[in-house]
């Protein structure tokens, strides 16, 4: 997803109940219920250095501090501070990765730069590696230390994303518009809130849509805009105003939720400051009421007057507080 000038991609680690998993018998132990220190994403070479951070985050939302290291036969190796055991997952639990981009370095929010797939090379999608131990058949929470006679675990598999082109009569990739949301701030006044945000401008250095049959957005002019709201905040909309000027709105509710639409007015460029009114008090978090990861964020879609290009995007309005685990801790 884009979030401001980072695209950003989630990943999770979890247990699959049901599956059917055969020990190898010279073993002492077995991985079927192996314990995990580390994970490889097979990304293009060219790009696991240009990976401008990754976090990793607890099922209960504590923020582990991991460490990355990039090289051609792995790509993208994040090492865990503590082992992992399966026991330490509750049932339907799982642990998240948040991986980013600088949007200059990576725009393409439908996949990850990864190197062709050993398994589905056809397929958008990611091989990986999960680095750990074998552990006590039966006591799947007692390590098996690697020696001559016990190897480490690696079992492999294949991360797809859910399409290579993006099929529809619109272009939705932010990246390939020069227009930006960017939040500034919230006021409160006694049972009110001024929530102001600012679209901006950008040029577009390197189009993705074109290539792939999608209109070309770089010079798209812009007809109107949406953004998406918490049902709470919804509820309490009271108007909006462009560059101190109230504008006419519309609310409305589809698959992603409750929503304020704006057309541009006259002959005006979209650019400049947008702020809602809501008859209530809400902190920034609760405006929109949606989580990426580390980020508190909106989302928001930019129409083109002539209907071919409907990018879409999320503006981060704060940063999630967490517990910090880390190395030694």
């Amino acid at each position: 997803m884009a979030l401001n000038e980072l695209t950003v991609f989630l990943f999770t680690l979890g247990i699959k109940e049901g599956v059917k998993c055969a020990p190898v018998s010279y073993r002492p132990g077995d991985c079927c219920n192996q314990a995990v220190d580390g994970i490889s994403l097979g990304l293009d070479p060219v790009y696991a250095s240009l990976v401008k951070y990754v976090k990793m985050y607890t099922y209960d939302g504590k923020d582990i501090r991991v460490q990355t290291q990039y090289d051609d036969a792995s790509g993208l190796y994040i090492s865990l501070p503590t082992v992992t055991y399966i026991s330490d997952l509750p049932d339907n639990a799982f642990l998240t990765f948040e991986i980013g981009f600088d949007i200059n370095d990576w725009a393409d929010t439908t996949k990850m730069p990864c190197k062709k797939s050993a398994y589905e090379p056809s397929l958008p999608t990611c091989d990986y590696f999960l680095h750990g131990f074998q552990t006590e058949p039966g006591n799947p929470s007692l390590m098996l230390p690697p020696d001559d006679r016990t190897p480490g675990c690696c079992p492999e598999g294949v991360v797809s994303f859910c399409s290579e082109r993006i099929k529809g009569t619109c272009n939705p990739r932010l990246s390939d518009s020069p227009y930006r949301l960017r939040y500034l701030n919230s006021t409160q006044l006694l049972r009110t809130t001024m929530v102001a945000f600012q679209v901006f401008t950008k040029p577009v250095s390197h189009p993705i849509g074109p290539k792939e049959g999608l209109p070309d957005c770089s010079n798209m002019m812009l007809g109107s805009w949406k953004l998406y709201l918490s049902d709470a905040a919804a509820d309490k909309f009271v108007q909006m105003s462009y560059n101190g000027i109230t504008v006419e709105t519309s609310k409305g509710r589809d698959a992603a939720g409750w929503y304020i639409e704006s057309d541009i007015p006259g002959s005006r460029s979209g650019t400049g400051n947008w702020v809602l009114t809501l008859d209530e008090r809400f902190d920034d978090v609760d405006v929109c009421g949606y989580n990426v990861g580390q980020f508190s964020v909106c989302n928001f879609v930019f129409n083109s007057k002539f209907g071919t290009c409907c990018t879409m995007g999320d503006a981060i309005m704060s940063m999630i507080e967490r517990t910090v685990i880390k190395y030694g801790h």
